[in-house]
């Protein structure tokens, strides 16, 4: 495992445990409140077309919410798999350490700064259309 003390990995951990527990509690919520606007007799019940449409909107933005929700809490569950392995702090990249402020701020990183800007100049451009 990296440099990091052992009290700065408890806390680092307990972090990760509140923040999943948060998660846990949202996206429960969400997917009920996504069944609840997606139910067909909902759907029937409002007033007209434009009424149904912006339900049907509502209902997909609860569960693309609930998805990311669920992103985050699997990259949390891999930095537990990581503490646990001795693997956490270590750049995947680079295979040198991830500094406590970085790990800090983002419990969950799996590069250094460094590295990490590298990976998004080269991947976070998204689908969007260029000429």
């Amino acid at each position: 495992m990296a440099d990091l003390m052992e009290a700065q990995i408890q806390q680092l951990r307990q972090k990760l445990l509140d923040r999943q527990r948060v998660l846990i509690a949202e996206v429960r919520e969400k997917r009920e409140q996504a069944a609840a606007e997606g139910n067909e007799d909902a759907i029937g019940a409002v007033g007209d077309a434009g009424d149904e449409s912006v339900l049907r909107v509502a209902t997909d933005l609860d569960l693309q919410e609930a998805g990311r929700d669920v992103q985050e809490l699997n990259d949390i569950d891999a930095a537990l798999r990581r503490m646990e392995e001795g693997s956490y702090g270590i750049c995947d990249e680079c295979g040198q350490e991830i500094g406590y402020p970085r790990l800090n701020a983002q419990p969950t990183a799996l590069r250094c700064i460094a590295d990490q800007e590298k990976y998004e100049r080269t991947y976070a451009r998204g689908a969007t259309p260029s000429l």
